[in-house]
């Protein structure tokens, strides 16, 4: 689920860039523009910060996968081996 949330976040400040792209394209002013940079840096880093959050997640879940699998595994050569009757 939290990977999702991530993905949601991703998904807005994404968004909020191209808004603040746009807002420094149709602008004239010059600190319009360097204000427009800079909260293009701010979210460009809150983005990077989700980005490893998202990737360490992604590596958690896929450690989890393998734990399971080898669980699984061990489960089905104990039913094997068990003595039948």
């Amino acid at each position: 689920m939290e990977s999702r949330k991530l993905a949601a976040e991703i998904e807005s400040l994404q968004g909020r860039l191209r808004r603040i792209e746009r807002r420094a394209k149709r602008s004239k002013s010059a600190s319009a523009v360097a204000s427009a940079a800079a909260d293009l840096q701010k979210a460009a880093g809150e983005l990077s910060s989700l980005s490893k959050r998202l990737s360490g997640e992604a590596f958690e879940l896929i450690r989890a996968r393998e734990i399971a699998e080898e669980e699984r595994q061990r489960y089905w050569n104990l039913f094997q081996l068990a003595p039948e009757g």
